[in-house]
């Protein structure tokens, strides 16, 4: 019953992994959006 626990454990553990490099890549994206706007706003 012990690795049922661990499996589901390193399932969740990659799961969130791999939402927080998602969520890194939409931040990114906006940031450069963001300062896109600026470097226009500038010029």
């Amino acid at each position: 019953m012990e690795w049922v626990l661990l499996v589901f454990s390193t399932v969740l553990l990659f799961v969130s992994f791999l939402m927080l490099i998602s969520l890194n890549d939409r931040v990114e994206q906006l940031t450069n959006l963001l300062n896109g706007k600026v470097d226009r706003w500038e010029l």
